[in-house]
């Protein structure tokens, strides 16, 4: 399983993109957190599931062969700042940490 990038610095108000991907093909559910609380999550036989954060999003990497999702967190705030995890459940889970400049 990989998470990438391990560090990302974005300028507050752009978006930060993280990668996460496995050779694994058991899994059914992946989940993004930000520092712990989980704000996204995926369901392998129908993608990306319904979340109340409007600025979290995810889309399929197209260049990949493994089980690939690229998460988006749109507008980023200094709030965001810390550590992103990319979680397959009952599998693994890797972390990144996003830095959040100010504008």
């Amino acid at each position: 399983m990989k998470l990438t990038p391990a560090r990302l610095i974005v300028v507050g108000g752009d978006e930060a993109k993280f990668r996460c991907s496995t050779p694994n093909t058991a899994w059914t559910v992946m989940t993004w957190l930000l520092g712990n609380r989980p704000v996204l999550t995926i369901d392998k036989q129908n993608g990306v599931l319904p979340t109340v954060n409007p600025n979290v999003t995810a889309v399929k990497c197209s260049e990949s062969s493994a089980d690939c999702w690229e998460f988006i967190l749109r507008h980023t705030e200094r709030s965001n700042q810390g550590q992103v995890a990319c979680d397959l459940q009952l599998i693994d889970r890797r972390t990144a940490e996003l830095f959040v400049q100010a504008q």
